[in-house]
């Protein structure tokens, strides 16, 4: 695979059980690649204050991953704001595979 979609989910670290246990519950999550953020170089306090995973689904074309992101995230996040409201955020980014040679 090509391209990576990275989603983000943040929320204050009290919530940790309450996001794990929504992510459990949607299909569009478990379909890929989840990391929690462990450490922030330069903010100690991070992973004490917040909880960061990032989900990742791979395909073949930037066209993809796109139509992924405008037509299957936008229900997601309505969904993960519906939850957590305010003390959460989401952000997405396209990843692109690069071999140096």
């Amino acid at each position: 695979m090509e391209y990576i979609c990275n989603v983000t989910f943040m929320v204050e670290r009290s919530l940790s059980a309450k996001l794990y246990e929504w992510m459990k519950e949607e299909e569009a999550v478990r379909m890929g690649r989840l990391n929690e953020v462990v450490a922030v170089p330069g903010d100690p306090d991070f992973a004490a204050q917040a909880l960061s995973v990032a989900l990742q689904r791979e395909f073949g074309t930037e066209a993809e991953a796109l139509a992924y992101a405008e037509t299957e995230l936008p229900e997601l996040f309505e969904r993960f704001g519906e939850r957590f409201g305010d003390l959460g955020m989401t952000f997405v980014s396209i990843l692109k595979n690069v071999t140096l040679s």
